[in-house]
């Protein structure tokens, strides 16, 4: 009998910005739920709201996606971005998530580096929108274990 074993293995992503440029959202913690089945793996990003007032985000046609998921030097997936042109907005509470795209591909068991990315506005005190992205990198570890 198989068992499929699942392993996070959380990296740290060292990110240079430019002045001006979109910051990390300091209440906004960007994760993964990976699922192995099947010789498929299935990854879906996600935002949780760690904040304590209700907040408002808006972003386009996701809140989060997967930019690409790698393992060694091969590209499995890679995003190719959205035709479409979608406005939406959802209001979080306090450890309140969102889910972005999922994405599945075939593939056996590996060490797999999945990149993440989420972008959004909120509106801040002045009544401006001030834009955030958060970009990182999940290991996830699927090992093929016979018992």
């Amino acid at each position: 009998m198989k068992f499929v074993s699942l392993t996070f293995i959380f990296l740290s992503l060292i990110t240079f910005k430019q002045c001006g440029g979109a910051s990390e959202h300091e209440d906004i913690d960007l994760n993964i739920n990976p699922v192995y089945s099947g010789g498929s793996l299935s990854a879906t990003p996600y935002i949780v709201y760690e904040g304590v007032d209700p907040t408002t985000f808006q972003f386009g046609s996701s809140i989060a996606w997967i930019e690409k998921i790698t393992l060694d030097d091969e590209v499995l997936y890679e995003y190719e971005g959205e035709d479409v042109d979608v406005d939406q907005q959802t209001t979080l509470e306090e450890d309140g998530e969102r889910t972005g795209f999922t994405v599945e591909v075939d593939t056996d068991p590996g060490s797999f580096d999945v990149h993440m990315v989420s972008e959004f506005m909120v509106e801040t005190e002045d009544g401006e929108l001030q834009e955030f992205r958060h970009q990182t990198i999940r290991t996830v570890e699927v090992k093929d274990e016979e018992e």
